[in-house]
């Protein structure tokens, strides 16, 4: 079970399993060597060691590759316009899987070369059966229809699978509580084999302008490591909710501590709803932003070569980032700057609507959103927009969009930008109470009809009367609310109205207390009930 600000149900449970972590058409690769039969692809038959990949010029859009020495052949099959590689090898990592997605049109010009995304968590990309929880990103389709459009020209997108040790390859150093530290030999894989093989077998544009890497979560974070430890491979770089938290912050610290070449183009992304906790989720956000900034100062222009989305109340899992993928890829692979694009909407966010006097909720930030020509997302630094509060004696409001209550009473915060205006109410409080909502996904075989409490130490409860309040069903899943005094806790149990027939773990055994704490606003609390002690063997 898990607590979540405003969450939906069904991304919610998609979080708390990764918490718990650590097309059609027929398309035949051709590389520079196009007489190889790719259907049989064994290509071990060319001489590729002899080919020398460190000698194009790695500033040039021509190139990009470091000295790759050996290239490896790939043992693939086709599956429409996907190419599958045998897993592959490199000291120190475990073997890994390959999906290489061609764009359409691949065929019919023998001529074309096509820039390349590299993403990682590879069978999360395409198929949701083949997704780790049943949720595909749905890169194929995204960029089928951004192509289609014209936003975005037709690319190769390689996706790289994760191994049992995801945590290790995607982080660049150990963190104490869960290890990792292999994130530099899975960023030599990536650019010293992976890319000089997929540059050989497939019509690329090798060249650093051409080449994208991006990631999620831990992928997030891995994605801005390879393109610092080999910046002049990868060009483009899409950090989409990267794990900032990672031991203390490394990963913010490595960033602000480069000083090399920036990327041509850098998108980073976090929904506003990622972590449970309501004190650390705007925290988690400001980490995001510090990346931005040190990326501005470094000569990157917002709007240019450098966006930033913080996804109102969206959550850590695949069904959010496919949600606004299309954002992404716009900005990430297509050349339009949304400087040159008009904004068409206007909206802001409050991280949180209600502040509380003499709390830790008595300050807060707020997000501006753009959307620009009706299709591209982009959350605008609080500098660049203007700011107000009707009531400024109840809230101060600085420039870069801290909010301080001051005062018991409702203020109206609004940001105007390009003529647009939003608007949102801000209340500050001495003292709140707070509505705890409770959802419970029943075990199967529970009888149907029956009526489902919950009961637990509250007055309100009975306290621990078995049938104290029912809760609202509909299929397999209930509800109900409570209303509780801010910074308090509670125990409580389900029943089907007796003790006889109370909640147990799967395999019988008697189930502790579940309990809740309202020391946030707006809560969510979600829990599985595994069996019934009535219905136990």
């Amino acid at each position: 079970m898990g607590m979540r600000n405003r969450a939906s149900i069904s991304s919610l449970a998609l979080f708390l399993s990764v918490a718990l972590l650590a097309c059609a058409g027929d398309g035949e690769p051709a590389g520079d060597a196009g007489t190889e039969d790719a259907g049989t692809e064994d290509a071990g038959t060319e001489d590729a060691g002899t080919e020398d990949a460190g000698t194009e010029d790695a500033g040039t859009e021509d190139a990009g590759m470091e000295d790759a020495g050996t290239i490896i052949p790939l043992v693939m099959e086709a599956e429409g316009r996907t190419w599958h590689v045998e897993p592959l090898s490199y000291p120190g990592l475990q073997d890994r899987r390959v999906d290489v997605f061609l764009p359409e049109g691949y065929d019919s010009d023998p001529s074309a070369r096509f820039p390349v995304l590299y993403m990682h968590d590879g069978q999360n990309l395409f198929d949701p059966a083949q997704a780790a929880f049943g949720v595909a990103w749905e890169v194929d389709e995204t960029l089928d229809a951004l192509t289609a459009q014209g936003h975005v020209p037709p690319h190769i997108v390689v996706g790289i699978h994760n191994t049992a040790e995801r945590i290790d390859d995607y982080t660049p150093d150990v963190d104490p509580s869960y290890g990792g530290g292999k994130g530099d030999l899975y960023a030599d894989f990536l650019a010293e084999v992976l890319k000089p093989a997929i540059d050989h077998h497939f019509r690329t544009q090798p060249g650093r302008e051409s080449t994208a890497i991006m990631g999620s979560s831990l992928g997030g974070i891995i994605s801005l490591h390879i393109f610092m430890r080999h910046p002049l491979v990868f060009g483009r770089v899409g950090a989409v909710s990267p794990s900032l938290w990672w031991n203390d912050r490394s990963p913010v610290f490595r960033f602000e501590a480069y000083d090399g070449p920036m990327p041509h183009r850098l998108w980073l992304d976090m929904g506003t709803g990622e972590d449970s906790d309501a004190l650390m989720g705007p925290y988690l956000v400001e980490n995001l932003r510090q990346v931005r900034s040190r990326a501005e100062s470094q000569g990157m222009v917002y709007g240019d070569d450098l966006a930033c989305l913080e996804d109102p109340k969206a959550e850590h899992n695949e069904a959010a980032w496919a949600n606004r993928l299309d954002s992404i890829l716009t900005f990430l692979l297509g050349d339009e700057k949304a400087l040159d694009l008009p904004v068409t909407k206007v909206d802001l966010f409050l991280f949180r609507p209600q502040l509380i006097l003499d709390s830790p909720f008595v300050v807060t930030t707020l997000a501006v959103e753009a959307l620009h020509d009706d299709r591209l997302r982009l959350t605008w630094p609080n500098r660049e927009v203007g700011l107000e509060s009707s009531e400024p004696s109840v809230a101060s409001l600085a420039s870069d969009g801290a909010l301080s209550a001051l005062s018991a009473g409702e203020t109206e915060i609004s940001a105007g930008m390009a003529n647009l205006h939003a608007a949102r109410s801000l209340r500050v409080s001495e003292q709140s109470a707070v509505r705890v909502e409770l959802w419970a996904f029943l075990p199967a075989g529970s009888p149907a009809g029956e009526t489902i409490y919950v009961t637990g130490d509250r007055p309100d409860l009975g306290p621990w009367d078995p049938a104290a309040q029912a809760l609202d069903c509909e299929g397999q899943l209930c509800h109900g609310s409570l209303i509780m005094p801010w910074d308090t806790s509670f125990a409580f149990k389900f029943t089907r109205g007796s003790w006889g027939t109370v909640e147990k773990y799967a395999d019988c055994t008697e189930r502790p207390d579940r309990e809740v704490a309202a020391s946030g606003l707006d809560l969510e609390f979600v829990s599985w009930i595994d069996a019934w002690a009535d219905l136990c063997p």
